[in-house]
């Protein structure tokens, strides 16, 4: 189909994406269901039966383009593509890549199930994923100063930030954020 809304710079040398990250951007229904996994340079195909380690246990446009909005903000910012990775890794784990406007536990909504009682924000902010990704990254930046993030065990950096109960869970999504964090050229 036809694209619609903006569409954003592709940070370090994205592959290419059936989705636009306004997709992410707007909560409800993702859109039609279509699966893709990395290749070689960044660029994308379909997947068969093997997929990321989502709830529904494949990639769709909808995860990706949510992904790529994350590095596309994080780029924004001027950090390292290991920012962004360190961010989807961090939301694959927590809301499989789904901007839930519903709380999951307790209070935790969107990408990052972020929770209002814990300070992170509004429920209406915590579900924007623009607000949502600068939250985190602000918070990493707080927690590992001097660029500390740049080194380390990523899976470390995301519960120090996130503090999440299940703790070992985010080095399990690490592979699938590589999948759709863009390569360097």
């Amino acid at each position: 189909g036809r694209r619609t809304g903006r569409q954003l710079k592709r940070p370090w040398s994205a592959g290419k994406t059936s989705s636009d990250a306004g997709t992410a951007q707007r909560s409800g229904n993702p859109p039609e269901r279509r699966v893709f996994h990395a290749q070689r340079g960044g660029n994308l195909r379909p997947l068969g039966r093997r997929g990321c380690q989502l709830k529904d246990g494949a990639l769709n446009s909808y995860h990706v383009s949510c992904a790529r909005a994350i590095a596309d903000i994080t780029r924004g910012r001027g950090l390292d593509k290991r920012a962004a990775l360190i961010a989807i890794t961090t939301a694959i784990t927590e809301s499989s890549l789904h901007n839930d406007t519903e709380p999951n536990d307790l209070d935790s909504l969107g990408l990052f199930q972020q929770r209002p009682s814990q300070g992170w924000g509004t429920p209406a902010q915590v579900t924007d994923l623009i607000y949502a990704t600068n939250a985190f990254l602000n918070a990493m930046l707080r927690k590992f100063p001097n660029n500390s993030w740049m080194t380390g065990d990523i899976g470390a950096i995301c519960q120090a930030v996130q503090v999440s109960k299940y703790p070992d869970n985010y080095d399990k999504n690490l592979h699938d954020a590589q999948i759709v964090v863009p390569h360097e050229p």
